[in-house]
């Protein structure tokens, strides 16, 4: 997981005939985004809806292709999800109009979107309309109608993306708090949103236009499920606004020339070191011809203004406390922060040690706990008290360093920005940048080669430190190695030595698991 970019369209109402104007837009547009490229490539392109205009897709494959696909603006890993839109299914279906009906019609109590949709054959008729989206979508993006089902979670390496059809009974331009979508399976749909990642939801609509029952029970499951972002369109307008508590609606304008809609797109950041994200809203201005940011024409958006994220819930509380319970004997135990053994710390695991921190801090069974002093001297212990030589640093070390990085985490997602915590207090080795320096020593990806002179001067902790990780090669300069040297500070079986004279390195001499020790002084 880490930072990135996405680039949010909607309404783009691709049509065989497009005017001067238009045809002008599209192409500064794909200029535009390629200079934004340039700056950083999108991980993320979410396209709203109504690619199509009046379901007519002539158009929408080429101009995707295009707009999209072969301009390299997308990162080599990255993803361009597309939910339905109104225009992108045929209008006037006589029986499936008739099933939105009656679903609508209040005074068939009988009939309800629940039931209807638990019905086969009338999820079918409500359901056909989106073949051709599907197949459509399938040969532009590769993303495949699921298991019969409307809704799709996908997860990826940085954010869980929730594609939500808000089109199941959309059928005329009377659509506003009409629209239905909750139903049992969307409950299941949403339990596999993994935690600890950003969730984005897209959908077509606004909340709003779903009924008052059903918008309150998909806030609900936003809530449940730490959703930050809902991405829609539709409305041709462009801006946010607050859901809830860290929930926010943000909707992108159309492409139309019809002097209501906002012609625009929205360029969003991810930052994931303060579990935050900003927005930079682009319009399209008539009187210059050309593509600028417009926080004017966005309504709630303002510039520089940040977004928190929230990356897990409360949920199973109880559950929670019930692993406060069972390591509250560690707590409990703690007559000075000294005594706090760090390996068994770092035992209570990374989601739950995210968890904890939120249950703990308000937690009431728990007495005379400062849990922000009692994680910093965790870490400064975990320094000071390890006896180096005895120990595997390359395991114990990086445990230190991924609980001091996740403790950072979930500190910053709890407002706590001025909070941080020194590696090792009493500096033998900067463990955080040489990670860094090195891929997080990484012996399955990478082969790892130490180069070193005669460094008798050099503290013994340090070098015994520095050969408890697994080298593949040592290139030793120096003649004296075994007697106080770097060589003298390892009893490793896993050594292999060599002599620089009669040995060159080579494929050969790079065994997993073993470090080929060539003298060359």
């Amino acid at each position: 997981m880490g930072s990135f970019r996405w680039l949010h369209l909607s309404d783009l109402h691709f049509r065989m005939c497009e005017g001067f104007d238009m045809s002008l837009i599209l192409e500064q547009l794909e200029n535009v985004l390629k200079k934004e490229a340039e700056i950083a490539k999108f991980k993320f392109i979410f396209l709203t809806g109504d690619l199509a205009d009046c379901f007519d897709y002539t158009m929408v494959e080429p101009r995707i292709k295009k707009l999209l696909l072969e301009s390299e603006i997308l990162e080599d890993n990255g993803n361009i999800f597309w939910v339905c839109g109104n225009h992108d299914i045929p209008r006037k279906k006589k029986h499936r109009d008739r099933e939105i009906a009656e679903i609508r019609d209040k005074s068939m109590r009988d009939v309800t979107f629940e039931s209807e949709f638990a019905d086969d054959e009338s999820k079918g008729i409500l359901l056909n309309a989106f073949n051709e989206y599907y197949k459509v979508r399938e040969r532009l993006l590769g993303t495949k109608e699921f298991d019969d089902y409307p809704h799709q979670v996908i997860h990826t390496d940085d954010a869980e993306i929730v594609l939500l059809n808000t089109c199941i009974t959309s059928c005329d331009d009377d659509d506003e708090h009409k629209l239905y979508l909750c139903e049992p399976k969307l409950i299941n749909l949403f339990n596999e949103i993994e935690q600890g990642k950003p969730v984005f939801v897209l959908g077509h609509h606004s909340l709003n236009y779903l009924v008052d029952s059903d918008r309150t029970r998909l806030l609900s499951l936003f809530r449940e499920k730490n959703v930050s972002v809902y991405l829609c369109g539709h409305a041709h307008q462009l801006g946010i606004q607050s859901l809830s508590e860290n929930i926010q609606e943000i909707v992108s304008g159309g492409f139309k020339t019809d002097g209501y809609a906002i012609i625009s797109f929205i360029i969003g950041s991810y930052d994931e070191e303060h579990i935050e994200y900003e927005l930079v809203p682009y319009t399209y201005r008539f009187g210059s011809k050309s593509w600028g940011e417009d926080y004017c024409a966005a309504s709630g958006m303002e510039k520089d203004k940040k977004y928190r994220v929230s990356l897990f819930s409360k949920e199973s509380k109880e559950e929670l406390i019930d692993t406060i319970i069972r390591v509250e004997r560690l707590f409990r135990g703690i007559t000075s922060f000294e005594k706090i053994d760090v390996k068994i710390f770092n035992q209570i695991g990374e989601k739950v040690l995210r968890e904890y921190v939120h249950v703990l801090l308000d937690a009431k069974e728990i007495e005379n706990i400062d849990f922000e002093a009692l994680c910093e001297v965790a870490v400064q212990n975990g320094s000071k008290k390890i006896n180096y030589p005895s120990l595997k640093m390359k395991k114990s070390l990086t445990d230190i360093w991924r609980f001091r990085d996740n403790l950072i985490r979930v500190l910053r997602e709890l407002g706590k920005d001025d909070i941080t915590f020194p590696m090792i207090k009493e500096m033998l080795f900067d463990f955080n940048d040489f990670f860094e320096s090195v891929n997080r020593f990484d012996v399955t990806e990478n082969v790892y080669v130490l180069v070193s002179d005669a460094i008798h001067d050099i503290d013994n902790d340090l070098k015994k430190i520095l050969m408890e990780f697994q080298w593949n090669v040592v290139l030793d300069y120096d003649g004296y190695s075994e007697e106080g040297g770097l060589r003298s500070c390892t009893q490793r079986q896993n050594i292999k030595d060599l002599n620089g004279e009669y040995h060159l390195i080579r494929e050969a001499i790079l065994r997993r698991g073993i470090t080929s020790w060539i003298r060359i002084g």
